[in-house]
This record gives C-alpha cells, sequence and structure tokens, in this order.
C-alpha cells in the first residue's frame, strides 16, 4: 500500500512540474503571406506584439511560429523541396521595428525531410 501512495504522488509530482507556467503568451500576427509556386517558395511577415528584451524569448518565439507555419503548410507541400522565408518585426512605442529573417528548406533532400535551417538572421535591435 505505501508503494502504490508513493508512486501515485511522485507521479503527481511530476506531472505538476510538467505542467509550468503557462502565463507567458505573446502576441503574434503573420501580416503578409505568399507563395510561389513556380519557385518553390513560401514567404510570410510576422509581427510580435510586445517588446522583446532577451534572445531567450525571441528565439522561442521564432521557433513556436515556424513551427506553427511548417505545420499548416505541411500537408499541401508533402515530399517536395521548398524554401520558407519568414521575416520578423516588433512593436515598440507603436513603431515596427525589424528584427530580421531566418530562412528553412523544406525536405531539403531524401535523408533530410522537413524543415533544415538555412540561415538565421534575426538579432534583437
Amino acid at each position: 500500500m505505501k508503494k502504490i501512495l508513493l508512486y501515485s504522488l511522485l507521479l503527481i509530482t511530476v506531472l505538476l512540474v510538467g505542467c509550468g507556467d503557462k502565463s507567458k503568451t505573446v502576441d503574434v500576427n503573420i501580416t503578409n503571406k505568399s507563395h510561389d509556386s513556380f519557385l518553390n517558395i513560401y514567404s510570410y511577415d510576422v509581427l510580435i506584439e510586445k517588446n522583446i528584451t532577451n534572445e531567450s524569448d525571441l528565439n522561442e518565439i521564432v521557433n513556436d511560429t515556424t513551427r506553427q507555419i511548417y505545420d499548416s503548410i505541411s500537408a499541401e507541400i508533402g515530399f517536395q523541396k521548398y524554401q520558407l522565408e519568414i521575416n520578423f518585426s516588433m512593436l515598440e512605442s507603436s513603431s515596427e521595428i525589424s528584427l530580421g529573417k531566418i530562412i528553412f528548406i523544406i525536405n531539403k533532400d531524401d535523408t533530410n525531410p522537413g524543415l533544415s535551417l538555412e540561415e538565421n538572421l534575426i538579432q534583437l535591435p
């Protein structure tokens, strides 16, 4: 009986720790998107509606946004090779500041399906 109670408490502890803090939400809007089927390029402009002050927060937003965009187009792409360009900017005192862009190759070759980072030019001002 003690083992069952101990394992139950351990499981509950792990679950509660894994939940984490969900209160850190940032509004991100895709302001422009284009698809050039001749050149196999998807291009997105993303506006972060919060002033980001550290690289780790910026990287988290970039990674989450990239994953969401890729998830939304992956079924349409299938196994074809495409380039994904995402330009990021953020609002600071009601003005838009460019943060740069990130470029991925989707389905680079048979051994690298999915996203392959080509170039990361994103940095805080």
